[in-house]
């Protein structure tokens, strides 16, 4: 994976691999918008297309794109505004293979995909790449989308409000004490409660509170490492109000892993799976799992998700907002085992190739599987496919429908 510390900036060499892809894809366009404004690769200002999507979704306008700059292989911010108001900047740092490809001076890194707050109605949305070096700030230019209603006189959809980064994560004014590198907890009945972690939790006791805490990883390592590591599934584990973002996201980083576990407004983000279950027992409520990362390794992403599930019984997903995993929003797969008696009712999900993927692994049909009563974002790679079920799995699913009303119907795998 190329990053800034393996490519200088203002590199002759990356601007000369910009104006040669540029050519090539001016003669021979590509998927996903690649084609859009090339042609500035040559003149060192970014280049990039800054509506691959947007719409209107309940609360806000999602919008993705990408965006490079010629000067350097670093990810460059984005800067959004709605309606002329106050700017949004976003990093473009999100993976896609294709930009990988079609880049490969620069690496795959230079995608972003955010949803900013907007009330329903009608919105004017610019996109304008910021310039790092030589050149000049490059503007996508201006779309109109429109907010749908949060609410609705005909329908029997949900209309719960979903959780945001408002209500979820350390509540606001909240003093933290700094913890320095990783916390392990052996003491049963332990509460962790206001402390700002510059490493991770590490779980090896039963009736462990963790409240009003960030979670923010290790700066660098080369294996697999949740924030908050409850691989021994120890018994009773209870996570809330708290924040699972790492400092320096990469590859390696995930949420939580393990087992036995309730998350009460959590808000996790840039991982690559928020939530890995390996076993039985959990729940996961009130909770805001978004900007999930996706990176490609040898060639492959990692096919991340908000929420997977890989062996065990009795979990509950209710009330959650779960989006931008690449791969599903809910991932159950029984990699490790059987999986039974799955409730996901009352959530906001949108994104992956379907945002609830359901595989069975040969291990035969999951039982107990209800996934009803949600509303879906239209985020999906794979048009429509809110769920996606082997036929010989039942699932229960009733009252789903997209945000713009139409009802979700089941898809075969």
């Amino acid at each position: 994976m190329l990053s800034s510390s393996t490519t200088p900036a203002r590199s002759p060499k990356l601007r000369r691999a910009a104006r040669r892809t540029a050519a090539v894809l001016l003669a021979a366009p590509l998927v996903g918008g690649l084609l859009a404004t090339t042609a500035d690769a040559a003149t060192g200002d970014p280049f990039g297309n800054g509506f691959d999507k947007l719409a209107g979704v309940t609360g806000g306008v999602e919008i993705k794109g990408w965006a490079i700059d010629p000067d350097t292989a670093a990810p460059i911010k984005v800067r959004i505004t709605v309606d002329g108001a106050s700017a949004t900047d976003v990093t473009a740092d999100v993976a896609r293979a294709d930009l990988g490809t079609a880049y490969p001076d620069y690496g795959p890194n230079h995608a972003f995909a955010t949803t900013i707050p907007a009330a329903s109605g009608s919105h004017q949305v610019c996109v304008t790449a910021l310039n790092v070096s030589a050149g000049s700030s490059k503007s996508f230019g201006c779309q109109q989308v429109t907010v749908p209603s949060t609410t609705s006189t005909d329908l029997t959809s949900p209309t719960s409000t979903f959780p945001t980064a408002t209500t979820t994560g350390v509540p606001a004014g909240t003093s933290l004490r700094v913890h320095n590198g990783d916390l392990t907890v052996t003491t049963a009945g332990t509460v962790v409660d206001g402390l700002d972690v510059t490493g991770t939790i590490i779980v090896k006791a039963d009736n462990v509170t963790i409240k009003n805490t960030r979670v923010r990883g290790i700066t660098s390592n080369t294996y697999t490492t949740p924030l908050i590591n409850q691989k021994n599934g120890n018994r009773n584990l209870v996570v809330q109000d708290s924040e699972l973002i790492p400092s320096s996201p990469n590859q390696y980083q995930y949420g939580i892993i393990g087992w036995n576990f309730t998350l009460d407004r959590v808000e996790i983000a840039k991982v690559v799976d928020g939530v890995h279950i390996i076993g039985s027992n959990t729940i996961v409520r009130n909770s805001y799992i978004h900007d999930i990362r996706d990176y490609v390794v040898n060639g492959s992403t990692t096919h991340s998700d908000g929420i997977q599930i890989q062996i065990g019984s009795n979990h509950r997903v209710t009330n959650n907002r779960i989006e931008g995993g690449w791969n599903a929003a809910i991932q159950i797969t029984q990699d490790r085992g059987d999986v039974s008696n799955l409730t996901v009712t009352g959530n906001w999900m949108s994104n992956g190739l379907c945002s609830v993927n359901i595989a069975e692994k040969g291990l035969g049909p999951i039982a107990g599987v209800n996934v009803s009563t949600n509303t879906f974002g239209r985020g999906q790679r794979s048009q429509d496919c809110a769920i996606v079920r082997p036929t010989t799995t039942t699932v229960t699913a009733t009252g789903n429908y997209f945000e713009d009303g139409e009802v979700v119907k089941l898809r075969n795998a």
